[in-house]
């Protein structure tokens, strides 16, 4: 694309030199004078381009480090993607291990007073139970946050 431009540029350059060359001749009677405004013409067209081509490079240098920064920060989102979703299956672990116990404490706990031991069934167990729902309920909470 650049390459095509500067090709563009250049042309353009070579058709402005030759129709001042042509008018010089129509025009003016001394070849001497018009070779002299033809070449300030040239090199000023030629600085201009030489201004140009400065301007795509410095282009090019700021689109590389653009794309290496961009780069550098998909490898850190992958970085933090890869935290959160460790996060998020630790938690549903957890989650899965309070509700494991919870039922298995709740069986124990129909147990007993289905074998007809009332006093088997303690405020301790209770609170227990209580405390262990209150838990799985904040870690449900936290790992639908972090979804």
């Amino acid at each position: 694309m650049m390459g095509s431009w500067l090709r563009n540029i250049q042309g353009q350059l070579s058709e402005f030199a030759s129709e001042v060359l042509n008018e010089a001749t129509e025009e003016v009677t001394d070849p001497e004078s018009e070779l002299q405004v033809t070449r300030k013409k040239l090199l000023e067209t030629e600085k201009e381009l030489s201004t140009e081509k400065e301007n795509v490079q410095r282009l090019k240098k700021k689109i590389g480090n653009l794309e290496e920064e961009l780069y550098a920060k998909n490898l850190e989102l992958d970085n933090i993607n890869g935290k959160y979703i460790s996060v998020i299956e630790s938690r549903d672990t957890q989650i899965r291990a309070l509700q494991a116990e919870l039922e298995r404490t709740h069986h124990a706990v129909q147990e007993s007073l289905s074998d007809g031991d009332e006093d088997g069934f303690f405020p301790a167990n209770n609170a227990r139970v209580a405390r262990m729902r209150d838990e799985i309920d904040q870690l449900r909470k936290e790992a639908a946050h972090w979804k």
